[in-house]
């Protein structure tokens, strides 16, 4: 179980607070609207914001003061933060920490990329591709990490309604993962989220899906 408890996290247009628990395999939608800090509770638990108080657990263990490179974290930002020099196919290969893999591991990566539409673009650099074709790119980097969590900041911004299917249907597929995405599309929710976290005043409100 990932927990966050009793979270103060302070940024200039707003403070979150509150305490949340999620199970292995659960998928949660944060909803609130833009400026609110969907994003800055993504940071936190990512190690890239401070918090103002409260500590994270998985499994019992903390991992509040660790750095993000060692946290059980895969985080996709807004952004995507892509390797702009780099081809799709090394991009995805950092999952890994490395861009020269055994024949498995590569074979893998191979699979997942053509399944999200980009099999036809192994070779091109990361600059080249459409907003869209980079998100689906960034998902692909967090699936292929197999992190016990999952964040994922607006990863379905720029994708066409048919790769969104495919890629609802890949992050189902995740049992052993905690996934936390945020949203303002009610559709997104209905379609992959199993609950929901909702902002009331400022505090963190975790509820079952509608």
């Amino acid at each position: 179980m990932f927990c966050a408890h009793d979270l103060v996290v302070k940024r200039e247009r707003c403070t979150l607070k509150g305490s949340l628990s999620f199970q292995k395999g659960e998928r949660i939608g944060f909803y609130a609207p833009s400026g609110s800090g969907k994003t800055t509770l993504l940071e936190a638990i990512a190690g890239f914001l401070p918090l103002d108080q409260g500590r994270f657990t998985l499994g019992g263990l903390e991992f509040t003061g660790m750095p993000p490179a060692k946290r059980p974290v895969s985080y996709l930002f807004q952004e995507g933060f892509l390797f702009e020099h780099l081809t799709v196919f090394k991009n995805a290969a950092l999952a890994f920490g490395k861009t020269r893999l055994p024949q498995k591991e590569t074979q893998d990566i191979n699979d997942l990329l053509q399944k999200v539409g980009l099999g036809g673009v192994l070779g091109a650099k990361a600059n080249t591709l459409s907003g869209g074709q980079k998100q689906r790119l960034g998902v692909t980097r967090c699936l292929l990490q197999k992190k016990e969590i999952m964040l994922l900041d607006e990863p379905f911004n720029g994708i066409d309604a048919d790769t969104k299917e495919i890629l609802y249907a890949l992050l189902k597929e995740q049992q052993e993962t905690c996934l936390i995405f945020t949203t303002h599309h009610p559709h997104e929710l209905e379609t992959l989220a199993t609950s929901v976290v909702t902002l009331e005043n400022g505090t963190l409100a975790h509820k079952s899906k509608l």
